[in-house]
C-alpha cells in the first residue's frame, strides 16, 4: 500500500510540476518534471522525518498541498484561455517579399587570384 501511495504522489507531483514548464518539448518536460517530483518528495520526507511527523497518509496530504501550490502557480504564471479567439475576417495573403538585387561582384575587383602553382595545397590537385 505504501508503494502505491508513493507512486501516486510521484505521478501527481510530476503532472503538477509540468504545468510550470509549458514551453518545453514533451519529453524534456517529462524528464525534468519527474526529477523535480523525486526531489520534492525527498524534501517532504526529510522534513517530516526531522519533525517526527512521518506517516504515509500525512506524506500524501503534504504532497497534495505542494501539488496544489505548484498547479496554482502554473495556472497563474501561464494562464490558458478557455477557447482561442476566432479571426473576425479571413486573413489576406501575405505580401510577396522583395527579391534582393544580384551581387555586383566581378573578377576585376583588384584582388589577384592565386595561381595553382602558388597554392601550396597541390596534393588536392594530384590524381
Amino acid at each position: 500500500m505504501t508503494f502505491l501511495i508513493l507512486l501516486v504522489m510521484l505521478v501527481v507531483l510530476t503532472a503538477c510540476f509540468s504545468l510550470l514548464l509549458p514551453g518545453m518539448d514533451p519529453a524534456g518536460r517529462a524528464i525534468v518534471s519527474a526529477a523535480a517530483a523525486v526531489c520534492i518528495l525527498t524534501l517532504i520526507a526529510q522534513a517530516m522525518l526531522t519533525f517526527g511527523l512521518w506517516s504515509p497518509g500525512a506524506g500524501l496530504v503534504v504532497a497534495g498541498v505542494v501539488c496544489a501550490l505548484l498547479a496554482g502557480t502554473g495556472r497563474v504564471l501561464h494562464p490558458r484561455s478557455a477557447r482561442p479567439a476566432a479571426p473576425s475576417r479571413p486573413a489576406a495573403p501575405p505580401a510577396p517579399e522583395p527579391q534582393p538585387e544580384p551581387a555586383k561582384i566581378t573578377r576585376h575587383d583588384g584582388v589577384p587570384l592565386p595561381k595553382r602553382s602558388e597554392d601550396g595545397e597541390e596534393w588536392i590537385y594530384r590524381s
